[in-house]
């Protein structure tokens, strides 16, 4: 299920913070500022896409299996350099205290790929191999590895 509000929301999970995305997992709903999440949309280089990472998580937690980089604070830097996104910015504007490395990675690898590529060669090779899987079955593990 999807819930988009007009703005930012608080909820049960941050009922202190009016924020732009959230997936409950015990409920398995995906919850949206439709704001944020149309700026996302329309112009995922000026501003953050909080629907990707949604979705992203929603992945990541259905695949637990696969091989996942572990990442770093580190990694976050080299974001920046991938986006020009700092990361105090976009915890800021998503405003959850938990946004999570790897789905910002993944939507950095959709929407700004060759400098992905580039300065973040290590997830990007995972990635590549994930996502452009042939047929219409998710990867198994030793598919990525």
């Amino acid at each position: 299920m999807t819930v988009i509000y007009p703005g930012p929301f608080p909820s049960p999970q941050y009922p202190m913070d009016f924020h732009a995305s959230e997936l409950f997992e015990e409920d398995g709903v995906l919850i949206f500022s439709a704001q944020h999440l149309i700026k996302g949309f329309f112009e995922p280089t000026q501003y953050y896409n909080v629907g990707l990472h949604e979705w992203a998580r929603g992945f990541l937690l259905s695949y637990p299996d696969l091989p996942w980089p572990a990442g770093a604070d580190s990694d976050w830097e080299r974001l920046t350099q991938v986006s020009g996104f700092q990361k105090d910015a976009l915890f800021a504007y998503v405003n959850r205290p938990d946004v999570e490395l790897l789905p910002a990675a993944m939507v950095h690898f959709f929407h700004f790929p060759e400098a992905f590529r580039e300065i973040l060669p290590d997830y990007a090779a995972l990635l590549e191999r994930l996502f452009n899987q042939p047929g219409d079955r998710l990867p198994e593990a030793s598919d990525v590895l």
